[in-house]
């Protein structure tokens, strides 16, 4: 059990900021819905999370803007630049999950980990290196977004190499695939002065793009009951289909 989930009794969640409450219809998951959940005195606000394409991280239910904003378009598609223009409900923007946690800072001690805390921060360390060189061949357009791509990540410094094992890194850094080497890496890798031990060569992602996930794999395909999804994501999909939440 996570600590923040430790609790007598029923948790009471505030969905995507209190989506159904009358005050909040067509705001959900904008800051002024969070606001109006805590002031109505809900500790537990729920929110999804989404990446654009330049890797900054959004506090959103859909993956794309056009249900609830006044622009269309998939956020792992486009920049921030753009996300940003768009207005939930045409006037509210979608809040960046920085300025989710900046609005409510106050997080009770017993939820603190100082030992996931240190680690974590090692991960974003070498994260940072990852996302520079993304963001290079996107502005120069050899991607469209990160999950096109299936970088060589080389790491020297043994502390860092230490933070990342067992870590799904791809997941965090929002590709398709990722290789994690020990090591310098190539004269010609990109690399942060900042991040000393870090190096990151840039590779696109093999296969075919989920219909689903949007990661690029291999497995696209194989499952004849899903042709247009990766393994992965038929399984996702038969779950919920038992479970009677797809048609």
């Amino acid at each position: 059990m996570y600590p923040y989930l430790d609790h007598d009794g029923p948790i009471a969640m505030a969905h995507r900021g209190g989506a159904k409450h009358p005050d909040n219809l067509g705001y959900e998951n904008s800051l002024r819905a969070f606001q109006h959940a805590v002031d109505l005195g809900y500790r537990y606000l729920e929110t999804d999370l989404h990446a654009t394409s330049d890797g900054v991280v959004v506090a959103f239910h859909d993956h794309r803007l056009d249900r609830v904003t006044d622009r269309t378009g998939a956020i792992a598609e486009l920049p921030w630049s753009e996300v940003q223009k768009a207005r939930i409900n045409g006037h509210e923007p979608i809040p960046r999950l920085d300025e989710l946690l900046e609005q409510f800072p106050d997080v009770p001690a017993e939820w603190k980990n100082e030992a996931v805390a240190e680690k974590w921060a090692k991960i974003r360390k070498v994260r940072s290196v990852v996302t520079g060189a993304l963001e290079i061949e996107r502005k120069d357009k050899r991607i469209g977004s990160s999950l096109e791509a299936a970088p060589v990540v080389y790491v020297s410094d043994a502390d860092l190499m230490a933070a990342l094992e067992g870590q799904d890194f791809e997941e965090t850094c929002i590709t398709s695939d990722i290789t994690i080497t020990a090591g310098e890496g190539p004269e010609g890798a990109f690399r942060l002065a900042e991040v000393p031990g870090v190096a990151v060569e840039p590779k696109l992602a093999e296969g075919t793009k989920c219909a689903r996930s949007w990661r690029v794999t291999k497995d696209v395909g194989s499952d004849p009951d899903y042709p247009d999804v990766s393994v992965r994501d038929a399984a996702a999909l038969r779950e919920l289909k038992s479970l009677g939440r797809l048609g």
